[in-house]
């Protein structure tokens, strides 16, 4: 079924919304004040997914994409406008998520903005198929289609996606592979998944880390020590006490940053090779004062582990109601959340605001330009 409707705002996964008569229509690739004329094709009793078909009348803001596949490809939602009104689009998403949600009424800084706009990601994940092509997948589906290049990868892997499409030998290393990683780091080295267990050293912020194909770090150097150095001075202004738990620790970027400050520090984290990692990296950055340990960071009260100070960086599902039942009844006197997904961080802090706990602004980082994702930080403490 066709629809001619205007869009009101972008909310949480970078979509248009539109309301008529109590039902809500979402429409990608859309700005605020368009009115579109496009086909329905997912439709529920309370809301519907739209599909552009014309743009009657364009936002003044929309430009030219970079990308000659963007809207196509799916991986960036937001290159279709200028980049302070993306970064606009991304304060309102996240003052949206946390009204509907968390149901609180609390400031939202200006989103701190990335040095590169695009050229940014030193991850990228692909699809290898026909026997040696590399590409993506249709957004919502398993098929396949050819890139080049990424205009939001570091050069790097740009480079390397010419090598493998262009050398005969190289060519020849991906052939019957379904899936392939390539990593950049800030010398410009490539590690890729046709090597097993290759790794190389990440620097940021000073410190040195070990880095797989499969290691989680995050994807946009250019912005992690603005990051960092927020919840830094988060720390320094609300610290309390002289130990630091970090849950979901990963391979420690948050924890090593911050150990100057603690006289301890402990770090949880599921994953046994993180761990491992993060354990030598303490080794090459010379940190006596912490150590990571394999275990369920959402066990950590019953582990013993009680600290004032509590930092949470979880996956994008946020963390689970186990552990939120855990930090109110270990009552930890600040928590600094990092999340990168408005709808879960709002979620969590609902339920910890509910369990005694203040909040009084959030800050968010665009780690991930041209797309609907974002980082976003608040401090959580007992009033």
């Amino acid at each position: 079924m066709d629809i001619k409707i205007r869009i009101e705002k972008v909310v949480s996964g970078g979509l248009g919304f539109s309301r008529i008569d109590e039902k809500v229509y979402f429409v990608p690739f859309t700005l605020p004040g368009e009115l579109i004329f496009g086909e329905i094709y997912e439709d529920k009793k309370e809301y519907a997914f739209v599909r552009v078909k014309e743009i009657i009348e364009k936002s003044e803001k929309r430009i030219t994409p970079v990308c000659p596949i963007f809207g196509y490809c799916g991986g960036c939602q937001l290159q279709m406008t200028d980049y302070k009104t993306q970064l606009s689009i991304k304060k309102d998403m996240i003052e949206e998520s946390i009204s509907r949600i968390a149901k609180i009424d609390i400031p939202v800084m200006d989103i701190v903005e990335s040095d590169k706009v695009f050229n940014y990601r030193n991850k990228g994940s692909f699809q290898v198929f026909n026997g040696s092509k590399i590409g993506y997948c249709e957004p919502g589906t398993t098929d396949p289609f050819p890139i080049e290049s990424c205009p939001i990868m570091e050069e790097p892997i740009n480079r390397r996606i010419k090598e493998f499409l262009t050398i005969e030998e190289e060519n020849k290393k991906i052939e019957g592979m379904k899936a392939l990683v390539i990593r950049s780091n800030f010398e410009s080295k490539i590690i890729d998944s046709t090597i097993k267990k290759d790794w190389f050293i990440e620097n940021v912020a000073g410190l040195n880390f070990i880095v797989d194909i499969d290691t989680f770090f995050q994807v946009n150097r250019t912005i992690i020590p603005k990051w960092l150095g927020h919840i830094k001075d988060l720390v320094l202004n609300y610290k309390v006490g002289k130990g630091l738990l970090d849950l979901y620790s990963g391979v420690g970027i948050i924890s090593q940053y911050l150990a100057p400050y603690f006289d301890h520090v402990i770090g949880i984290e599921i994953n046994k090779t993180l761990v491992k990692n993060g354990n030598k990296a303490l080794e090459l950055n010379k940190i006596n004062n912490t150590k990571f340990i394999t275990a369920d960071a959402s066990r950590f009260y019953s582990l013993g582990f009680i600290y004032d100070t509590v930092i949470i960086n979880p996956p994008r599902k946020g963390i689970s109601y186990k552990m939120i039942k855990s930090l109110i009844q270990s009552k930890p006197k600040v928590i600094i959340y990092s999340s990168c997904n408005p709808d879960t961080f709002a979620r969590d802090i609902r339920q910890l605001i509910a369990g005694g706990y203040s909040i009084d602004y959030i800050q968010g980082f665009d780690m991930f330009p041209n797309t609907k994702h974002l980082e976003v930080v608040g401090v959580i403490y007992l009033k």
